[in-house]
């Protein structure tokens, strides 16, 4: 008999916010202090040499020639997986202990298709045990015009722990009113912006006339099982939690998200709040955080025009 979990995790009628869990692979303790109260942190991470390599990997596998003009490209496969982590393997474990990784390319051809709207990721393990790092690596420098990342430090404390494509984001709602929370984070080739899946982020167009390319590698406690949430349509609350394989991430693009995931084992059911943010919520919780204006210098008529935009996206399984 499968267990039925009750758990209204969000306290939407109060101003409640819930500290996410803490981090444990990560083996510097500051850096770890960083990701659990802010959300992030910037490390250098790549030698010369492995991000040569890295590069190399990308002009073997990657063929974005072909692509449309403005395609946001996830790169990911077996392939990819396996030759990032032969290269990535030394400094992974400089950083983290006890862990598993998924790695993959994300590329960004140039147009104005290529910007990635405001999200939080997809959840892939029980977060109600445990939380997941992104180790986001560019192979060139980032700046305005190719694609910057733009983040809400603190938000990762703003969070569903159920997150997929059958369920709407909490930032549904709230779009229009965030832009002053956010961040840029420029990198400098191969270092790397380590963050909290669970942080409010998106990132703008490649305007340049070159490919963005980004190593991507999740890295999870190596205990924890991976995950998949859905939810029926038309279902309020019910939740069901399905226990994957451990490399479902590499194929998960290849099937289709808005059904339930293949090769996995129902454990049981979650019933929870699914709705979005309201604006009065985000203000509650926003305030208790402490998450305040960073009067950054991207206006808001050209952050809303970009979130009006129709973007395009791809994914690449060489």
């Amino acid at each position: 008999m499968f267990k039925k979990i009750t758990h209204y995790f969000r306290g939407f009628k109060t101003n409640k916010t819930y500290t996410p869990m803490p981090q444990t692979v990560i083996r510097n303790a500051e850096i770890t202090s960083q990701l659990n109260e802010n959300g992030y942190c910037i490390v250098d991470f790549l030698s010369a040499t492995q991000l040569q390599s890295l590069r190399d990997v990308n002009e073997k596998f990657c063929k974005t020639k072909d692509a449309e003009n403005g395609a946001f490209l996830g790169v990911i496969s077996k392939n990819i997986h396996d030759a990032l982590h032969d290269i990535l393997t030394a400094s992974l474990n400089k950083w983290f202990h006890d862990f598993k990784e998924i790695n993959a390319f994300v590329i960004k051809t140039p147009g104005k298709s290529s910007f990635v709207p405001i999200h939080q990721d997809v959840t892939a393990i029980d977060e109600e045990k445990y939380s997941t790092t992104n180790v986001w690596i560019p192979l060139q420098s980032i700046d305005e015009k190719n694609g910057v990342m733009y983040i809400v430090p603190r938000s990762h404390h703003i969070f569903f722990p159920y997150r997929c494509a059958t369920i709407d984001p909490l930032t549904k709602n709230i779009e229009h009113v965030l832009q002053p929370y956010f961040i840029p984070i420029y990198l400098k080739a191969g270092q790397a912006l380590f963050f909290d899946t669970r942080m409010f982020h998106y990132s703008l167009p490649n305007l340049s006339d070159q490919n963005r390319v980004v190593t991507v590698c999740r890295v999870f406690p190596k205990e924890a099982d991976m995950v998949a949430y859905f939810k029926e349509p038309g279902s309020d609350s019910k939740i069901e939690m399905w226990r994957c394989p451990d490399d479902f991430l590499i194929y998960k693009h290849t099937q289709n998200e808005n059904e339930r995931p293949l090769n996995a084992t129902l454990l049981g059911y979650k019933v929870a709040n699914t709705e979005p943010l309201t604006l009065e919520e985000f203000e509650e919780r926003r305030k208790v955080l402490g998450i305040v204006s960073q009067q950054n210098d991207a206006s808001s008529a050209a952050y809303l025009e970009t979130l009006r935009h129709p973007f395009s996206v791809g994914y690449d399984h060489p």
